[in-house]
């Protein structure tokens, strides 16, 4: 009998430190995925109006957000400790006031006037956002005539599927620049510098150009861009 009752007090302490632990929630706009003994297992989510398909073709699984009108209750069980939320390294650009800077911040871009800094962080996160602004500097782009720019864009990044970004690509938000980043060059060399600074002060032919950019990089709704230029 002792042994029997040693036996249930240790599941009852067990289930008590679990049970907590055991549940999850997941803020607004988030993504988190979801690992068994260190591999993937599925994905949990909290976005708007959206909800996660998964879908395989090519041998590959791939997950995407579709638009889908109910939305189950946002509480998810997964028993501790077999269940961890995947944890990765990212490396972002944040728009921020000087003195905001944070240890190991990388300075891309200072406006004197308006104090206004871009910076590069580096940190771990435990979820994808689904829609996100980070600014960036594209410096020394060659327009028509051949002067050379630097350009200030805000990207919208908006994520359709989760699986690629957290284990398909080995950094999503680089690989996004990159994409972003040669689109842009090619725009910007087919322009004069009156015609760049003529985007970044008219809102409908910014939007023109933001139309364009998107055509470039094969997306349709994930890149959304407003151009300035630094000179």
């Amino acid at each position: 009998m002792t042994i029997v009752f040693g036996i249930m007090g240790v599941i009852v302490a067990y289930l008590i430190i679990a049970i907590p632990q055991s549940l999850y929630t997941v803020g607004a706009k988030r993504i988190q995925g979801i690992m068994l003994f260190g591999k993937f297992h599925t994905f949990i989510e909290n976005v708007e109006g959206k909800i996660l398909k998964k879908n395989s073709y090519g041998g590959c699984n791939f997950t995407n957000l579709l638009p889908h009108e109910k939305k189950r209750i946002n509480l998810y069980f997964f028993l501790w400790p077999f269940y961890k939320v995947y944890n990765y390294k990212i490396t972002y650009t944040k728009n921020i006031k000087s003195g905001q800077e944070q240890p190991g911040d990388i300075i891309l871009w200072e406006d004197k006037d308006s104090k206004e800094l871009i910076v590069s962080r580096t940190g771990f996160s435990n979820f994808l956002e689904y829609r996100v602004e980070y600014p960036i500097v594209t410096n020394k782009l060659e327009t028509e005539e051949l002067a050379k720019v630097n350009v200030f864009t805000n990207n919208i990044l908006e994520i359709e599927d989760p699986w690629l970004a957290f284990f398909g690509i080995s950094n999503w938000f680089q690989a996004s620049n990159e994409i972003l980043n040669g689109a842009l060059r090619g725009l910007v060399a087919e322009r004069s510098l009156h015609d760049l600074n003529k985007i970044s002060s008219e809102g409908g032919v910014s939007g023109i150009f933001n139309e364009k950019m998107k055509d470039l990089v094969n997306m349709k709704d994930d890149y959304i861009l407003d151009l300035e230029i630094l000179g």
